[in-house]
């Protein structure tokens, strides 16, 4: 939250995280370091690139939902892609059936010598529910 010239922020003890394109236009009083860096997108990224045999198109924006149909075979993969990491990335993918408890799987994708690279995480898939897939890193 930015406030205009006069109106001032009132914050008590702890960390209070002011961000500015321009910090000129700043009177704080009582800080003790100004941070030079502001990097809203880090240039890592994790993708879901396939899901029970549905190929997803890297960046593709909106969830992944996912429906088996009556007489599918309940173990399905998630195939997911980590750029740019450079080391271990310990990874989570999350199964949430529109109705019913959600399935987590963890995985590791080694991205030390390999970019992108890629992991395929085995997971049991609920018949004739949506589902919803997503990946995040741990």
């Amino acid at each position: 939250m930015i406030n205009p010239p006069g109106n001032w922020i009132f914050a008590g003890h702890g960390r209070t995280r002011v961000d500015t394109l321009d910090r000129r236009a700043l009177a704080i009083s009582g800080v003790d370091a100004v941070g030079g860096l502001m990097q809203v997108f880090t240039p890592q990224k994790l993708s879901i690139v396939s899901a029970a045999g549905t190929v997803i198109a890297e960046g593709a924006a909106g969830p992944v939902n996912v429906i088996l149909p009556f007489g599918s075979s309940p173990n399905q993969s998630v195939t997911l892609r980590a750029r740019d990491f450079g080391g271990q990335v310990p990874v989570r993918v999350v199964l949430t059936p529109d109705n019913g408890t959600p399935l987590t799987y963890d995985a590791t994708i080694d991205n030390t010598t390999t970019n992108p690279a890629e992991t395929v995480v085995n997971v049991v898939m609920p018949i004739n529910r949506l589902v919803r897939v997503s990946a995040w890193t741990r």
